[in-house]
């Protein structure tokens, strides 16, 4: 006998594989063991395999289980080679997918579809082409059935208006007439809305009509420090207003002096 307590340490180990998974592998791998004729598992086969799913099936007691299970289904194996399965049992990773158990139960997909597996996959589809066509037809089947089942008979579509040739013809000409009218209150409300003094800038025709103060834009006061450097550069007056005027390196709007009115002409 082998000293179970440092097996134990190996049970907070791989639990994302739900118990009933692993008890629904084992039950296929029974189905699929006794089509071949196997009444026990031979030698040489994925012992390692069937241990792990035991384990996962119970992982509270499962030392006990895997034990009873080589009883039943592994009779043939000595003391020190259950010791040994035990071993390697406690520290494997038991990260079977559904192909890799086919895989070492050499399940093809035609015997899983054959035998209506859910839990072993197949070892000869690894991209999941056949098995997504599979799906496919069955879905495509499901749907045919479906409309067939709750189909009106009317034919597919809008159905078609009892109209004339004369009345399907005034209807096409309002339907026009609809349109049209659509459209130019569309363009109408584009327009006053590019009209509206919220977009004053679009009127702006040279830089003369920007030439203003710049308290028509701004109502916070300049600084003295401001002031004064504005002042000293000639960008304000006495009053401290500072002006935008034309760049002339243009650039296009920059700070100037305040517009000086013209000199009067002598009388000629």
């Amino acid at each position: 006998m082998i000293d179970d307590s440092n097996i134990n340490a190996g049970e907070s180990k791989n639990k994302s594989l739900p118990p009933v998974v692993a008890r629904g592998r084992l039950k296929e791998a029974r189905i699929w063991n006794g089509l071949r004729g196997w009444k026990i598992w031979p030698k040489g086969s994925p012992l390692g395999w069937a241990a792990d799913h035991v384990y996962l099936a119970s992982p509270h007691n499962w030392q006990h289980h895997l034990r009873r299970w080589c009883a039943r289904w592994a009779p043939w194996l000595t003391q020190s080679e259950l010791s040994e399965l035990i071993s390697s049992t406690a520290e494997s990773n038991k990260r079977w997918t559904a192909d890799q158990c086919a895989v070492a139960l050499d399940v093809t997909l035609d015997d899983r579809n054959r035998l209506g597996f859910r839990f072993i996959g197949a070892d000869d589809d690894p991209n999941y082409d056949r098995r997504r066509d599979t799906n496919q037809e069955k879905t495509n089947a499901r749907a045919r059935k479906y409309r067939a089942k709750n189909r009106s008979g009317a034919p597919r579509g809008r159905p078609r208006l009892q109209l004339t040739a004369e009345e399907m013809e005034i209807r096409k000409k309002e339907q026009n007439a609809k349109r049209a009218r659509e459209y130019r209150a569309k363009k109408a409300a584009v327009r006053e809305h590019d009209a509206s003094p919220l977009n004053a800038s679009r009127c702006i025709e040279s830089i003369e009509d920007i030439r203003c103060s710049v308290t028509d834009f701004c109502v916070t006061d300049l600084n003295s420090h401001c002031a004064e450097r504005l002042q000293r550069d000639g960008a304000t007056d006495s009053s401290g207003m500072w002006w935008l005027d034309a760049d002339l390196d243009g650039d296009g709007v920059g700070f100037g002096p305040p517009p000086r009115p013209a000199p009067s002409q002598p009388p000629i």
